[in-house]
């Protein structure tokens, strides 16, 4: 989670799962957790309480990770949550810029 270079910052993709938790509603949250009984087992889905938690869930199962969050995007549009979509899609295009030039 912590930045290797100083061990107290968060990556950016830490910072926008936080960001993107806490822009949910509980309805949000409902219906993301419902989107995702696809590939998630019922088990595991009644215990999630807070987008993070469903983040996690989705990470441990290597569905979504710092290069990969067309899963989430589109998870967000199924919701009607173009905006949050538009943030994934803006830290992918970002994530990309920054490849490019050989940086991580």
């Amino acid at each position: 989670m912590a930045s290797v270079q100083d061990g107290t910052c968060l990556s950016r993709y830490r910072k926008l799962l936080i960001e993107l938790s806490l822009e949910l509603s509980s309805k949000d949250l409902e219906m993301l957790t419902f989107a995702a009984a696809d590939f998630i087992p019922r088990g595991r889905i009644e215990n999630i309480r807070s987008g993070l938690q469903l983040f996690d869930v989705l990470e441990q199962d290597i569905r979504i990770g710092p290069r990969n969050m067309s899963l989430l995007q589109d998870m967000f549009q199924t919701i009607g949550r173009v905006d949050l979509a538009r943030r994934v899609q803006s830290y992918l295009t970002g994530s990309v810029k920054v490849d490019s030039d050989g940086k991580n």
